[in-house]
């Protein structure tokens, strides 16, 4: 159910992450995009809205078998680097905890 009566969910969720960065900065140092919830342009519309980490149970740039209805859902490296470089943007793989992945 919308917050504001009418509003297109992806307004919903732009609101949400932009109020998230406002509200959370200096306490929450990122804020996850759910790249296979909400789909590559709604992505990037939330990355442009203050969203900083593409957010997915990732291996090689495809959710894992045990993420259910979100299973086949594929954002391969290389175009999540051609996201990032869209939006000016630095692309970095890092690990759950925002270290900087090895391989």
């Amino acid at each position: 159910m919308p917050l504001v009566p009418g509003r297109a969910p992806i307004d919903e969720h732009r609101a949400m992450v932009a109020v998230s960065r406002l509200l959370l900065s200096g306490s929450i140092p990122h804020i996850q995009v759910p790249w296979p919830r909400v789909g590559r342009d709604a992505a990037r519309t939330l990355l442009q809205s203050g969203g900083d980490d593409l957010g997915g149970a990732l291996l090689d740039g495809r959710v894992l078998p045990q993420a259910g209805v979100e299973h086949g859902s594929e954002l391969p490296v290389a175009d999540a680097a051609a996201l990032a470089a869209h939006l000016f943007r630095p692309f970095r793989r890092r690990t759950t905890d925002y270290r900087e992945a090895t391989r």
